[in-house]
């Protein structure tokens, strides 16, 4: 993606590739003049690179690989294709954006580069086109070039032809050194006197997330509520909607309060419309009994230490809905909603907020859900007859909105909420959506003409004398003056205001000055509000420990008294999906009681949907708390390493984990994924113990809101483990640790249910259910896995020289 060019004489040239904390790149070849026979536009050099692009193209299954397709029914296989097919388009809609398109820069100097950077994955060592990554450098060598640096972090290439140099560049591969699922490096290239640094975006490509949805409505929604004086264990409003969240396996829920009643107007098909045509949409209203509540929110970041402030507006809202003028864009809505189950599940209702909580569903997912509100859809309100003990809860004391204000200023880091109207003063000043554009023009003495256009948004700048404005508000702005003083002033003063909602999108700035043409993005993102966690300075207030039983009494009492001999008050939460549930006492104690046999991933999602910790603990049932088992210890590289989202230990001596390659393959076949026992990356920096993987055994310390963003399919009830961590891949950094351990019960002795054998050991039917599910929801082709048996203590190894 990167080219030299010159319309010197042949000379001696030398070109300097220095990687700034390491990185890969893409370089293509053009020359002009006598070095090539036909010169490209100017929109063919700033959209279509000039060389090779290597295309993903289909993935090679290699022996032992699992086909998918061949698992899925043979009378459903083109009905089934042709789903994931449209599935996949509407999760491409809603994950790319103008800025996904590669944007070159002019060569008005010799170097042509990516503006934006270029995107790459972690540790695969790629030919340069579209790629790079944090490693070192290696080329070919060509007759007529010499190379230095080759497999460093700085790389020279010298050649007396531009020809031989452009091969050279275009040869040059990255093999990266450092794991990482989302970081960034910049790239230093060099020619002559000219000097160009770009950006590089080094992310793990996440697995598609697709639902198989069938014809009728209810194969496309769930219809979920809470309700109150049934099941008193709950811990209050957004407790119950993150459970019944937890449980969802359809791609859309429609919320309900427990005191609504369906009408004639209540036509699910007509928001699951609306969501289908805007797939960029994640929560739809409607109106209840008339009411069409809706506000809009603002959001300014503000001085680091002092926070943020959130204006909330009632009766806010944005522009209307292309395709539905009775549908406009809002930031929040009322309590009846369709909502993207995914998207919502990775957003989650704060369990922490008891009975004052609505609006701040629709804070935590500022920036992260697009939100709707609908006037043709509606649904009835059953008369009011709240007396006696919910009445109490429906109204609760002052001190529950203290406690929700004092949360916001922690958890949210927010200095200020007023309602509107919107008043603002103090350090927050930059209104969303607004971006100032400084870009100065080479200094010089004669009149000078410069434009700025856009397309998603209008420019303003300030009037100067001696200088001249058309298009001031407009998609093109014309400045002009004899004076470079005053044009340079004008565009200090310029001003980008986007015209069009959306939370993530943007924009392409075309700037004009003389014969020269520059074109750069702009990106439109909706601030995300943080999410901090007021911890304790004990192990109690940072972690929950939590486990999932079924029909094994005995071993889970084991488990419960082996974490009270080290852990007297740490919370415990249980998911119980036994036939008949046994009531489990003690104190910081916590049981669900589920369905009869809902699922693995059921209970785990129930579980984990009631944690308020910053971490949460997983162990199986049937484990024991030894002296090994130092939860603090996890705790310190979680805190010491705030990039990592799962840390592993090791079970009776076994330190299971595994590593993930995705490959992206062709649109219609799918992706291709491996699964590789035993594989790792590297060590994790000042612990020694821990190593980077992909997956690791089932005894983990997870930070709590990263999970709930990745969620546990409850569609996968009984052969399910390594599936939570490939729906996690480029989402969840994770690392196993050797120094921390616990035990786990033996398997003989009276400690289970008789029934539970038949469950332990499923029939093929649920890996082939399996299977099916990968070819769809994660649009993949094929699944290998790779194992690697453990090196015994003893063995002795040779190495030969090559």
């Amino acid at each position: 993606m990167m080219s030299v060019f010159s319309n010197a004489s042949l000379q001696k040239f030398a070109v300097s590739v220095m990687v700034l904390l390491t990185c890969y790149f893409m370089i293509f070849c053009h020359c002009p003049g006598k070095w090539t026979k036909e010169v490209p536009t100017q929109n063919e050099l700033r959209f279509l690179p000039q060389g090779p692009v290597p295309k993903s193209g289909p993935c090679n299954c290699p022996n032992g690989s699992t086909l998918l397709k061949n698992k899925l029914p043979k009378d459903e296989y083109e009905e089934l294709v042709q789903r994931r097919a449209k599935e996949l388009q509407q999760f491409k809609i809603r994950t790319t954006s103008v800025l996904s398109t590669p944007l070159f820069a002019l060569p008005n100097s010799p170097l042509q580069y990516p503006i934006q950077g270029v995107h790459v994955q972690p540790l695969i060592s790629t030919p340069v086109s579209l790629e790079v990554s944090k490693g070192v450098l290696t080329t070919e060598i060509a007759d007529g070039g010499k190379v230095q640096g080759d497999g460093k972090t700085k790389m020279i290439m010298e050649s007396s032809s531009l020809v031989t140099l452009n091969y050279l560049l275009a040869k040059v591969f990255y093999t990266s050194t450092i794991y990482h699922i989302h970081t960034g490096d910049l790239v230093s290239f060099q020619f002559e006197e000219h000097k160009a640094v770009f950006p590089i975006t080094i992310k793990q490509p996440l697995l598609p997330v697709l639902y198989n949805m069938g014809k009728n409505v209810s194969s496309h929604v769930t219809v979920i509520t809470k309700t109150f004086l049934r099941y008193p264990r709950l811990k209050g409003w957004f407790a119950g909607r993150n459970l019944a969240v937890s449980q969802v396996t359809t791609k859309y829920f429609l919320w309900v309060d427990d005191d609504f009643e369906f009408t004639e107007g209540t036509k699910i098909e007509k928001l699951v419309e609306v969501m289908e045509a805007h797939p960029e949409l994640d929560v739809v209203g409607g109106i209840v009994k008339g009411n069409q509540f809706y506000f809009s929110l603002l959001y300014e970041e503000g001085e680091e230490m002092d926070g943020g402030c959130l204006y909330r507006k009632s009766k806010g809202r944005f522009h209307s809905l292309s395709g539905y003028p009775q549908c406009f864009l809002a930031s929040g809505v009322v309590n009846f909603f369709l909502a993207r189950t995914r998207a919502v599940q990775q957003v989650g209702f704060d369990p922490k907020l008891q009975r004052v909580a609505h609006s701040e569903f629709f804070m935590d997912g500022l920036g992260s859900l697009m939100v709707a509100s609908c006037s043709h859809v509606s649904i009835g309100h059953q008369p009011k007859r709240d007396k006696g003990t919910y009445a109490r809860f429906r109204h609760p004391p002052a001190r529950d909105t203290t406690f929700k204000l004092q949360l916001h200023f922690f958890k949210n880091h927010l200095k200020l909420k007023p309602q509107s109207p919107l008043t603002k003063s103090g350090p927050c000043n930059c209104p969303p959506g607004s971006s100032v554009l400084k870009n100065q023009v080479p200094k010089d003495e004669y009149e000078e003409l410069v434009s700025l256009e856009v397309s998603k948004g209008v420019l303003t700048t300030e009037i100067a004398d001696g200088g001249k404005v058309q298009g001031d508000g407009k998609t093109k702005l014309i400045m002009e003056s004899s004076s470079l003083v005053i044009l340079n002033y004008l565009l200090a003063k310029v001003f980008y205001t986007s015209t069009i909602y959306h939370i993530h999108t943007g924009d392409l700035v075309s700037f004009q000055f003389e014969e020269h043409e520059a074109v750069f993005p702009i990106t439109i993102k909706q601030p995300l509000l943080p999410v901090l966690y007021n911890m304790g300075k004990t192990v109690s207030s940072h972690v929950t420990v939590i486990t999932k039983t079924f029909l094994r009494y005995p071993r889970l009492k084991v488990l419960l008294s082996s974490i009270r001999r080290f852990y007297s008050d740490i919370e415990v939460i249980i998911a119980d999906d036994s036939f008949e549930p046994e009531h489990i006492t003690g104190e910081h104690i916590r049981q669900y009681i589920m369905p009869p046999a809902q699922g693995w991933f059921a209970g785990r999602n129930l579980a984990v949907s009631q944690v308020t910790t910053k971490y949460f603990l997983w162990v199986d049932d049937d484990f024991e708390f030894t002296e090994g088992t130092k939860i603090e210890k996890l705790v310190e590289v979680m805190e010491a390493h705030p990039e990592l989202d799962v840390v592993g230990g090791s079970v009776q001596g076994n330190q299971f984990y595994f590593s993930l390659l995705y490959e992206e393959g062709e649109e219609m076949d799918g992706g291709c994924l491996h699964r590789k026992s035993r594989g790792k990356f590297h060590s994790l920096s000042r612990y020694p113990k821990c190593i980077m993987v992909s997956g690791v055994v089932n005894f983990f310390l997870a930070r709590t809101h990263a999970v709930q963003q990745v969620g546990f399919d409850p569609k996968l009830q009984r052969v399910a483990h390594s599936e939570f961590f490939m729906d996690g891949l480029g989402s969840l950094m994770v690392a196993s640790c050797s120094h921390v351990s616990i035990g786990h019960q033996p398997k003989t002795g009276p400690s289970s249910d008789g029934r539970y054998g038949r469950f332990r050991h499923p029939p093929s039917s649920d890996t082939k259910f399996k299977l099916q599910l990968h070819f769809f929801k994660n649009h993949l082709n094929y699944f290998l896995k790779i194992i690697i048996l453990p090196i015994p203590s003893n063995a002795k190894f040779t190495r030969k020289r090559k």
